[in-house]
């Protein structure tokens, strides 16, 4: 029974150390998701900008 109950407690600190590590790795996702949609958005400003430009432009 003491052989059982070790395991049982080592198989929920391994569980615990787990859900952390992969609580940290989803913030890592969502940090990187939030930094490429600033990224799309940015390039997509810039795109419109250019547009602009261009047809601004005499040639």
């Amino acid at each position: 029974m003491t052989s059982l109950s070790l395991s049982l407690k080592q198989y929920v600190e391994e569980n615990e150390r787990l859900r952390a590590i992969l609580g940290e790795w989803s913030n890592r996702a969502a940090k990187l998701e939030r930094a490429l949609e600033l990224e799309r958005m940015s390039n997509l400003e810039l795109q419109q900008k250019l547009t602009t430009l261009k047809t601004q432009t005499p040639e």
